[in-house]
C-alpha cells in the first residue's frame, strides 16, 4: 500500500490540496498496519498467557484489529453504556446468510432476539475464525420447533485473510426476529475526564464480567496520564504479562487485598522476547 501511495507523488507534488489528502492517506496506512502487526504479537501473548474464553477489557483506541484473541471474549475498555446487543446483522423468523469477512482470532457474538421490541434473547453463539484450512466442528440435527442459531463451520478456517461461514437462524414459532452482531461492544472515545472517572469504567467493566484488563504499548500513556488510576490498578490487581513492546495484562479476578498473594495461586509473568520469539517463562 505504501509502495503504491509514494508511486504517486509525481502526480501530487507542487498541489498542496493532493499533498495533504497524500499525507493523510498515507499516515492512515501506517497506522492500521502498525495496528496489526500489534494485534498479531497480543495474540501470541495471549496464546500463552491467558486460559480459553477468559473475558478480556483491551485498550483499544476504538481498533477492532485489537480485539483479536483467538477463542477468547475480547470486549473494547472503555465502553459506552449503549445497547450491548450489537448492530443488526438479520432479521426474520428463519433464513441463512453467507458471512464472507471472519478473521483469523476474531471472535464474533451474534445474538437472535425476539419477543415484543425484540428484548427476549432466543439464542446466541460465538464464532471463531482459525489460521487452518480444514474446519474442525460440525453441527447435529436441528429441531425445527425450537429456537436456534448456528454456524457452519465453526471454528471457521482462515487460511488466507478472511474465511467464511454461513450463520442459519429460526425463532422456532415463526415470529419474527432479529440478529444482532456484536465485535467487543460499542467503544467509547471520549477520554475520561480524570483518574476518578478512569477508575470507575475500570470497576463498571470488572463487574460486568471482566476477568483481564490489557494495555497494548499503544495505549501505556493511560498509565502516564491518570496516575491515580495507575496506582488503583498497582494497589489492587496482580500484573500477569508485562512486556514494554507489546502490552500490560492486569489480573482483575480477584484483588491483592482479598488474598490474591497466595502461592498456589499461577505467579508466573510472562514476557515475549524483543524478537518476538517463543515466552520465557519466569
Amino acid at each position: 500500500m505504501l509502495k503504491a501511495l509514494d508511486s504517486q507523488w509525481e502526480f501530487v507534488k507542487g498541489r498542496d490540496s493532493h499533498i495533504e489528502a497524500f499525507e493523510t492517506g498515507r499516515r492512515y496506512w501506517q497506522d492500521y498496519y502498525e495496528s496489526l502487526q500489534m494485534s498479531d504479537r497480543i495474540l501470541e501473548v495471549a496464546q500463552a498467557s491467558l486460559p480459553l474464553h477468559a473475558t478480556v477489557a483491551v485498550a483499544t483506541n476504538g481498533k477492532n484489529e485489537l480485539l483479536k484473541l483467538g477463542d477468547r471474549r475480547a470486549w473494547h475498555f472503555p465502553q459506552t453504556g449503549a445497547d450491548e446487543r450489537g448492530r443488526l446483522f438479520r432479521q426474520g423468523p428463519k433464513g441463512s446468510a453467507d458471512v464472507p469477512w471472519i478473521q483469523a482470532g476474531m471472535r464474533y457474538e451474534f445474538r437472535l432476539f425476539g419477543g415484543p421490541e425484540y428484548v427476549k434473547q432466543l439464542a446466541a453463539i460465538s464464532v471463531t475464525g482459525v489460521p487452518d484450512a480444514t474446519p474442525r466442528a460440525t453441527v447435529g440435527p436441528v429441531a425445527l420447533d425450537q429456537a436456534c442459531l448456528i454456524a457452519v463451520p465453526n471454528p471457521v478456517p482462515v487460511p488466507n485473510r478472511f474465511g467464511r461461514t454461513t450463520i442459519t437462524w429460526n425463532t422456532g414459532d415463526g415470529s419474527e426476529g432479529r440478529i444482532y452482531l456484536s465485535e467487543g461492544g460499542n467503544y467509547d472515545g471520549r477520554r475520561p475526564n480524570d483518574s476518578a472517572e478512569a477508575i470507575n469504567r475500570l470497576e463498571a467493566i470488572r463487574a460486568r464480567g471482566a476477568q483481564y484488563l490489557l494495555l497494548p504499548a499503544t495505549a501505556f500513556w493511560w498509565l502516564d496520564h491518570y496516575q491515580k488510576f495507575r496506582e488503583h490498578l498497582d494497589a489492587h490487581y496482580r500484573v500477569i504479562v508485562r512486556d514494554e513492546n507489546t502490552c500490560i495484562i492486569f489480573d482483575l479476578r480477584q484483588t491483592k487485598a482479598n488474598g490474591d498473594d497466595s502461592p498456589n495461586e499461577t505467579k508466573a509473568e510472562i514476557k515475549i522476547d524483543q524478537a518476538r520469539r517463543d515466552p520465557l517463562f519466569i
